[in-house]
């Protein structure tokens, strides 16, 4: 039977809930499917996850690298008066 984008996508997803380097997995929308925030302990651990786990599985066609050199600001959660529904406290 013929494999679907979504069964791709399923496998992919799948894929990356197995690695525990991968802290998060984002779907995007644009040029790239997929935004995935892994932890390193250096560059040279970072490319050998890509290069023999990531880029090894048969559905990846390209990855792309960035890396955070630094983070001005970073918080979790959502500010609370975002949360508040028509003026209710």
């Amino acid at each position: 039977f013929p494999v679907t984008i979504n069964d791709v996508r399923k496998i992919f997803e799948i894929q990356a809930q197995e690695w525990s380097v991968v802290r998060e997995c984002h779907v995007l929308s644009g040029s790239a499917d997929y935004l995935l925030k892994i932890v390193a302990r250096d560059f040279e651990e970072y490319q050998t996850f890509v290069s023999s786990q990531i880029n090894s599985l048969s559905i990846v066609a390209q990855v792309k690298t960035n890396l955070v050199v630094a983070s001005p600001k970073c918080l979790i959660g959502a500010p609370l008066e975002l949360l508040k529904v028509n003026g209710e406290s």
